[in-house]
This record gives C-alpha cells, sequence and structure tokens, in this order.
C-alpha cells in the first residue's frame, strides 16, 4: 500500500496525508484520526528512507566515541543521548577504538546514512587532522566535537581547559606543602597532553620545575600500580602524584596501600574527571572535575543549533574545578 492508497481509502488529499505522517499540526483532529485509522488497518509503515529524502532530514545523529567501557565516555555518550533525543532525533552510538581506519569507516557509513550530524566525544579524534579523506567525508555535515577541535567549517568545538585543571591541582598540592609532585599520563590523546603542559607551567610558576617529574603508563588499575612499582625502583623522591584519569588513580592508591605507603600521610593523590571511583575510593579521591556531564550537554545543544540553523559558532570553553577529598591532605 502506498500513500496514494491511504490518501483514497481515507477520502482526502495526498497532502494531506503527507501532513499527518510528517507530524504537521495543521490539520483536524477528525481528518487526522481518519488517516491514521486507516493506515493501522492496514498496516501502513511509511518508509523511513523516502521521508528523509523528500525532507532532506532524517532526525537521526551519529554519537562517535573512543571506548565506551571508560566511565567517562560512557556518561558523555549517555548525556549526550538523553538531550539528543529530548530534542527529537534518534542517536546512532559508534564505538571506534583508537583506530584512525575505525573512525573513518564509522564516518563514511554515518554520512551513507545521512545523519543529521555528528558529535564526536573526546581530543582523541583531533587525529582526523591528519587524515584529510575523513575531512573531506565530513565537509557538509554538522559537527561538534566535544574537547576537541577539527579545521573545517562544518565543524565547532566545546573546549575543557584542562590545562587550568592541572594547574589546580599542582596550587592544592602546593598549598599543602608538596615540592615532589609527579605527573602520570595514562591516555594518549591531546587532552592528556594539554593536561601535561599544564602541570609543567604550573611547576615553572612555583620554581620547582626542577623537581617535575612525567611519567607514562597505561590507562587503568595496572597502569596506576606500575608508576608506584617504577617510582619505588628508580629510588624517586615524590610526595604526591596527580593522575590524568581517576582509574589509573586508582591503582596509584591500591599499589601505594599494598606498599604501606599511607595516603594521604605519606603521598598525597589526585586523579581527574571526578567520576564515580573517586567517590568509592578508599581514602576518597581528590580529583578535577571536567564538567564532562556539561560539555556533552553544550555539545549536543550547539550541534542541534547547528543544524536547525546552520550557523557556525566559535569555540565554546567550560572551566574545571578541583574536588578535595581524602587522598590529599594540607601538611603542616
Amino acid at each position: 500500500m502506498t500513500i496514494y492508497d491511504i490518501a483514497k481509502k481515507a477520502g482526502v488529499s495526498i497532502t494531506t496525508v503527507s501532513r499527518v505522517l510528517n507530524g504537521k499540526e495543521d490539520v483536524s483532529k477528525k481528518t487526522r484520526q481518519k488517516v491514521e485509522t486507516v493506515m493501522l488497518e492496514n498496516n501502513y509503515m511509511p518508509s523511513f528512507i523516502a521521508r528523509s529524502l523528500v525532507a532532506d532530514v532524517t532526525k537521526t545523529i551519529g554519537v562517535v566515541v573512543m571506548d565506551v567501557r571508560i566511565p567517562h565516555y560512557a556518561n558523555t555518550a549517555y548525556v549526550a543521548e538523553q538531550e539528543l533525543s529530548g530534542a527529537g532525533y534518534h542517536v546512532i552510538l559508534c564505538n571506534t577504538g583508537n583506530n584512525a581506519e575505525n573512525v573513518r569507516n564509522y564516518v563514511q557509513d554515518l554520512v551513507v546514512k545521512r545523519v543529521d550530524g555528528i558529535m564526536f566525544v573526546s581530543s582523541t579524534f583531533n587525529m582526523m587532522q591528519e587524515r584529510p579523506e575523513i575531512l573531506a567525508l565530513l565537509a557538509e555535515t554538522p559537527v561538534v566535537i566535544a574537547n576537541g577541535e577539527l579545521p573545517i567549517p562544518s565543524a565547532c568545538s566545546v573546549l575543557v581547559d584542562d590545562a587550568r585543571g592541572t594547574e589546580l591541582a599542582v596550587q592544592h598540592l602546593f598549598e599543602g606543602g608538596h615540592r615532589d609532585i609527579v605527573h602520570v599520563k595514562s591516555v594518549d590523546k591531546e587532552s592528556a597532553r594539554i593536561k601535561q603542559f599544564g602541570y609543567r607551567s604550573a611547576m615553572e610558576q612555583r620554581g620547582i620545575e626542577g623537581r617535575a617529574y612525567l611519567l607514562d603508563t597505561d590507562y587503568g588499575i595496572k597502569g596506576g600500580r606500575d608508576v608506584v612499582g617504577r617510582l619505588l625502583e628508580d629510588g624517586r623522591v615524590f610526595s604526591a602524584i596527580i593522575c590524568d584519569e581517576d582509574l589509573t588513580a586508582i591503582g596509584v592508591l591500591k599499589q601505594l596501600a599494598d606498599t604501606g605507603i599511607q595516603v594521604p600521610g605519606d603521598v598525597a593523590v589526585v586523579g581527574y574527571n571526578n567520576s564515580e571511583y573517586a567517590e568509592i575510593a578508599s581514602p576518597t579521591l581528590t580529583s578535577v572535575d571536567g564538567k564532562g556531564n556539561d560539555c556533552s550537554k553544550l555539545s549536543a545543544q550547539l550541534l542541534c543549533g547547528l543544524i536547525e540553523k546552520r550557523n557556525h559558532f566559535p569555540p565554546l570553553y567550560i572551566q574545571p574545578e578541583l574536588v578535595v577529598r581524602e587522598s590529599s591532605r594540607t601538611k603542616s
């Protein structure tokens, strides 16, 4: 059965049926019920693809994350989905891993599906700057990248000042009497490098850049445990550790405890993202709140604005805050 058959059975014009299908308000309640009854009686299912081609909209948005298993990304994706679905969009969630080919394939699939826009979550996707074939695919699609940037006219950004976030952590520890502060990077992405920059800058501003020490490790509890083992094996003097992710900081806490090192009595520990892990850790974990929920919600709202108005917006910046808990202290 086609739209023409529906119109004939309902005794209305094809235009009226089309308005009912598209949810237009300029159709009387009686006429709408008549058309809907005919469709129901005949099990009529309108073609989503055909309707989207006519209207040039699909009411569908792609949300692309690196690894949905990471709590920060999972929560960001959830907030984005809630915001976008509330605005009347369906969401396709893509989980790329740290793989450029997967990113290209997902972008191509989303463009072929004619999504109205794409939201990328994380500065990980800055890697697309080095992939002109991906940027070419995105040239006509409204794009928002949460905490990242892309050099194409169709893209806008919501950025967290991660350098400032790490500076807040160093300031807090410095005011507590700490000077031998270690910084740990456990995720290879642009925001992690920005956090390192903020750490170096904060140490230099306080005249203790000579005591700065940076370590790279794997993400997660094992990576955090390894950091403590390496510091002790090297005989490194340290009184505080800042990690770029909460879960890595939890690994640091666990290994310090297993080694008999007291937190915060001997060593202070600070994480990043203010996740639920920070609240349930023992001791509870001081963490930088990167305002992930705000970043995700604002990114979704910005994308809706891009789709509906096709306007370009300058980067929007979010300022992080430090949430102080038991794992850091003020020295006497």
